[in-house]
């Protein structure tokens, strides 16, 4: 009985706790029904600050493509033959001249041979004057008297011929000894007719054919020795313009084949700056126009030399080199910067990045006071209009999209306001549009040489 009893009285409790709850459940709703006691006020607007955008037709971006300063020339000088190094004459750093010696190597072999063909110029040239002298005249004097014995000798054959002749008629002598005094006589005349044309030969002095074969014999002679004393100039190793030696590779005593490296020479001259640019910026980069480029955070004027035609491989970028001025004091190798301005058609509104709050799909929104009129009597509402940004520069931002030229953006507190929520604007100058708009843009690699 006890049991039973304590059980009703439990659920009694239980009864009584859930009628209660719905009587003020009831009470709740009633008073929430009803409508505002008279002379309750509404909840006051929120004070924000807003502006009105300012509508642009375009915007500036300025982007700065990266290079590196080069020297318009840098070698590595070698010597064009092999040979032993005798003398190294500059060191790493020192400022040399145009023409200036910087090596040698031994040159005692070539000298020796260049004495050797020294000699046989003169031999050479020594003939073509005995040639072009002709033959004295104590040889020709001796072939004139030569042809005076050949004539006496012809005489005196045919003397004997006519004398055997005349036998040979009497029947004195024989017939054999008549044809050989024939024989002889016209040996005689032969031998006369000899001495006659060497007399000739020697009268008319020495044939052009001659002299011109001992010329080209003396021209080959200096040929070989002009080639000789070039291999001998070879051997000195000279600057071939100003500049300042970057490295040294060989010291004395090194037998080095030709072509290898003794030095590094960079020209000391008008650096360059090369610098990497798109080929659409490129190809607005006129010839010889004057561009600000930056180098260690100072500007300097330089012209535009060249543009290159080829693509960089890796970068996707024109080379654009440019005449850096002398005074600028810089080093090959050092960054440089090279700022352009490219205005960019769009029509849009500037507003503070402030007044900007992300949206979905990669857009971005701002909030407006929308007037809304109640009762004659006006008053604003809060509403969002998407945008998508189109540039950026410090605190300020280009954007387009459903914003209008009039309607006042919520420019400060736009995290303690939604949309439909009554506020009261407090109107601020509009977004300045900026004078210039550095790009916040990754800049272009350096461009490698």
């Amino acid at each position: 009985m006890a049991t039973t009893k304590k059980l009703l009285l439990r659920h009694a409790g239980a009864v009584a706790f859930t009628l209660g709850l719905s009587g003020a459940f009831v009470a709740l709703s009633g008073v929430a029904a009803a409508p505002l006691a008279v002379g309750v006020k509404a909840p006051s607007p929120t004070p924000v600050a807003v502006a009105p955008p300012r509508a642009a037709d375009s915007y500036a971006v300025t982007r700065r493509y990266t290079g590196t300063v080069a020297a318009r020339r840098v070698a590595p000088l070698g010597f064009e033959r092999g040979g032993r190094l005798i003398a190294v004459l500059a060191r790493e750093g020192d400022r040399v001249t145009a023409g200036q010696p910087m090596a040698r190597l031994d040159d005692r072999l070539l000298a020796a041979r260049r004495t050797v063909w020294m000699a046989r110029i003169a031999r050479a040239e020594s003939e073509r004057r005995e040639l072009l002298a002709g033959p004295r005249t104590q040889v020709v004097d001796q072939a004139r008297a030569r042809c005076a014995i050949r004539e006496a000798e012809l005489r005196e054959c045919e003397r004997h011929l006519t004398r055997t002749a005349e036998l040979v008629e009497r029947a004195a002598a024989p017939q054999a000894e008549q044809d050989g005094a024939t024989d002889r006589r016209d040996a005689a005349r032969a031998r006369l007719e000899l001495a006659r044309h060497t007399l000739a030969e020697l009268e008319a002095g020495t044939r052009r054919e001659e002299l011109a074969a001992q010329d080209a014999v003396v021209r080959e002679l200096e040929s070989e020795l002009s080639q000789l004393d070039v291999e001998i100039a070879q051997g000195v190793l000279t600057a071939p313009y100003d500049g300042v030696v970057a490295a040294r590779h060989q010291d004395e005593g090194t037998v080095i084949d030709a072509g290898q490296p003794v030095f590094r020479l960079i020209e000391s001259g008008v650096p360059q700056a090369r610098v990497g640019v798109p080929p659409a910026a490129a190809a607005k980069l006129r010839q010889d126009a004057q561009h600000t480029v930056i180098v260690r955070g100072r500007k300097h004027s330089a012209a535009v030399v060249a543009t290159l035609p080829e693509l960089d491989p890796e970068t996707r970028t024109r080379t654009v080199v440019l005449a850096l001025p002398a005074a600028a004091g810089v080093a090959p190798g050092e960054v440089v910067f090279l700022p352009t301005r490219e205005v960019i058609r769009e029509r849009g509104h500037w507003l503070p990045t402030h007044a900007l709050l992300r949206s979905g799909r990669g857009l971005w929104a701002c909030l407006v006071a929308e007037p809304i009129a109640d009762d004659a009597v006006p008053h604003y509402v809060v509403a969002r209009r998407e945008v998508e940004v189109l540039h950026t520069t410090g605190d300020r931002c280009f954007v387009r999209g459903t914003l209008g030229d009039q309607e006042l953006v919520v420019s400060g507190g736009v995290e303690r306001v939604v949309a439909g929520q009554r506020v009261q604007p407090l109107v601020q100058s509009p977004a300045e549009t900026p004078a210039e708009s550095p790009a916040e843009l990754p800049v272009q690699p350096a461009m490698r040489r």
